[in-house]
């Protein structure tokens, strides 16, 4: 059979497991990559491998794009939208949850296009300041860490919440877990954020429908450009994330919640492509699922020009898959209870919790609910919780 068929076969089948791994809390595309890793020898033997790439490719585009849906409706981000939560939650409470979609999506299809085209201009940047750049890694984070919590409203508070917030960090990143971010940010993030709307009596309003939503193409294009940013930090260096890399280039920017939610999916769909570009740049895998594309493959020009075509044509298909999808969703969130909502879903992430991190898991899920909670008693910035990724990275760096 003729290989383009089987690359759109392959495409279609990685955008239904992006759809999968997006919406399921605690599901992810690493877990995916990693088991077809371990079935690649049987692939190999019936398929060219150039497929598996393929099918990652398009799962992880698309999980960047559905992931929107239940960090906005259910407040339950994974790593990439953790700070996404607020803006989005503020846009649903007052209506306007598929709009914070819509703004996703649009960032996440300008992100695609913008590093796509200047794909190979960052296979040069990266390998040029890869190493330059490295030694100075610990002073760049520290003096962002510094200017953050200077700039709060809040500054001794804001001090306490980043001080407990870091500290737990570097406690729960050397226990013994398979995936502790999952408990780490679901409570600091997600069922935190959700709590304390049950215990303010919020309920979801009929949202109003997006499709004149308007737009600020200023923030819009910062917002783009900003995430490409981001997505080119995730690339560059070894340890930034990108909730850290979220909270970094959108310090001291006038974006907004609208130009903030569409730096979110620029990110989310740059920091993979650019992933790519870095190891072609300087042969790193910055993340899971790029790690396990080069392990399948050697990445020549031409295999390199395959997926990110592919990159493209899930691009699309999944940005029209969220629009769809977050419509559904718009419509029926407000006809059901939010306060049973909003506790069924932090039961669903503590049983995700439990399956994946055991009891142990529990506990530092609960912790980072508490802390989570600090920011919105103490009237201080959401943001100084990263302090849970951002202390452990400075600690690992000195």
């Amino acid at each position: 059979m003729p290989l383009l068929p089987l690359i759109a076969l392959a495409i279609l089948l990685g955008e239904l497991a992006g759809v999968v791994t997006g919406l399921a809390p605690g599901v992810h595309i690493n877990l995916v990559s990693a088991v077809l890793l371990a079935l690649a020898p049987t692939l190999g033997a019936h398929f060219p491998l150039m497929l598996v790439g393929a099918f990652i490719v398009s799962m992880s585009i698309t999980h960047a794009f559905l992931d929107t849906l239940p960090s906005v409706f259910l407040g339950a981000p994974d790593e990439a939208t953790a700070l996404g939560v607020l803006p989005g939650h503020r846009y649903l409470l007052r209506g306007d949850g598929l709009a914070a979609v819509r703004l996703a999506v649009l960032g996440g299809i300008l992100g695609t296009l913008l590093t796509v085209a200047l794909f190979v201009p960052c296979i040069w940047l990266i390998a040029a300041l890869a190493e330059g750049t490295k030694a100075w890694l610990f002073w760049i984070l520290l003096a962002f860490t510094l200017f953050t919590i200077a700039k709060d409203r809040k500054r001794a508070w804001a001090l306490v919440v980043f001080a407990l917030s870091g500290l737990l960090g570097v406690v729960v990143l050397r226990l013994p877990l398979d995936e502790p971010l999952l408990p780490l940010l679901s409570g600091m993030f997600g069922a935190a954020t959700l709590l304390y709307s049950v215990k303010e009596k919020n309920r979801i309003p009929e949202q109003r429908d997006a499709r004149g939503v308007e737009l600020d193409a200023r923030r819009t294009a910062l917002g783009t450009a900003l995430g490409a940013v981001g997505g080119f930090l995730t690339a560059l260096f070894p340890g930034i994330s990108s909730a850290m890399a979220a909270a970094l280039v959108s310090q001291g920017s006038d974006l907004g919640d609208r130009g903030f939610l569409v730096l979110i999916g620029s990110l989310g769909s740059a920091s993979f492509v650019l992933s790519l570009a870095a190891w072609i740049g300087i042969g790193k895998a910055r993340n899971g699922a790029m790690a396990v594309v080069v392990q399948m493959h050697e990445v020549t020009p031409h295999v390199a020009m395959v997926l990110l075509s592919c990159a493209l044509i899930a691009t699309g298909i999944a940005a029209l898959l969220a629009l769809r999808m977050g419509k559904g969703a718009a419509w029926l969130l407000p006809r059901i209870p939010y306060a049973q909502t909003c506790l069924c879903v932090v039961g669903a992430i503590a049983l995700i919790t439990y399956l994946r991190c055991g009891w142990l898991g529990l506990l530092v899920l609960a912790a980072s609910t508490a802390i989570g909670l600090l920011p919105a008693a103490l009237k201080t910035a959401r943001a100084q919780a990263m302090g849970a990724l951002m202390l452990p990275l400075l600690v690992a760096l000195w």
